[in-house]
């Protein structure tokens, strides 16, 4: 989303990537440290607001849980709503149409990984089988990018969902059938399903600079990469997707080798996310 970096920052990037010590200390797959406050948007379900540590990446996420009729609705993945505003990009963009297509990219990766969360557990968000369920709409506002946005934007989005809460529903028999009420007491709201949160995963990108494959880029490094592997992870390091990105090409042995690495990156970094925002994982039969 940036201008070109000169063909000396070029040159100062790669051979850092060549003596595996990065300009900011970090190895090849080192991760930045990260920071995240949740509830910090006041009428939402969930939000969560995360940062990198000593860099201009900051995004905030926004989560509201609604009630739809499943009927009125195309799909089941019409129950995942997702915006993305890259306005804060604007003095890095080559212009507003491309800033546009980013932000629609962003939020076609969101619904990927909110879907994949979903895949085979979309009765998780039935209220009333055939008849009502939960939608969850996702609103996301990037305030700083410096590199590998796609993936500090799913952590956040993940961050966001463990913190949100729902009201607690209680299925009611009327004359047309089954129904349900909703319990106004905010101090009885209950968390996202076990089994989707357990199942949401994150992206992980490995960027292909001069043959080496390099995490969490910075946004310099980022220009100087030839391709990029982006997959989503679960925490129990399932692959749910895997995309090749930049127009690259990766023969299929080196694919084999950076899917392995990209996994175990995921993990470490649910460890880390863990930490930070205080989740424990737990059993999807709770």
């Amino acid at each position: 989303m940036s201008a070109c970096i000169s063909s000396g920052e070029r040159r100062f990037v790669e051979s850092s990537i060549e003596e595996d010590t990065r300009y900011d200390g970090r190895s090849l797959l080192d991760l930045r440290h990260l920071t995240v406050e949740n509830g910090v948007i006041e009428f939402c379900n969930g939000s969560a607001l995360i940062e990198r540590v000593f860099c201009d990446s900051k995004v905030i996420v926004g989560v509201k849980v609604e009630v739809v009729n499943i009927q009125s609705i195309e799909s089941e993945k019409s129950l995942v709503n997702v915006s993305v505003d890259c306005s804060s990009l604007e003095a890095k963009s080559t212009g507003q149409r491309r800033l546009r297509d980013y932000a629609d990219e962003l939020a076609e990766q969101i619904e990927a990984q909110l879907e994949a969360g979903l895949d085979g557990n979309e009765h998780c968000l039935v209220i009333v089988p055939s008849k009502y369920s939960w939608c969850i709409s996702v609103d996301v506002v990037v305030l700083g990018s410096d590199g590998n946005l796609s993936d500090l934007v799913s952590l956040a989005v993940y961050s966001a969902l463990t913190e949100a809460r729902r009201p607690s529903v209680e299925k009611i028999a009327t004359e047309d059938g089954e129904d349900f009420q909703i319990d106004p007491d905010p101090a009885n709201t209950v968390g996202m399903p076990v089994i989707f949160l357990e199942s949401i995963p994150i992206r992980i990108s490995l960027f292909d600079i001069g043959g080496h494959m390099v995490a969490d880029v910075s946004e310099s490094e980022e220009q100087c990469a030839r391709c990029a592997l982006s997959v989503l992870v679960n925490r129990k390091g399932q692959l749910c997707s895997t995309e090749i990105l930049k127009n690259g090409r990766l023969g299929l042995t080196q694919v084999g080798n950076h899917l392995s690495t990209a996994t175990q990156v995921g993990l470490s970094m649910f460890k880390l996310l863990d930490r930070e925002i205080s989740y424990t994982p737990r059993p999807v039969s709770q």
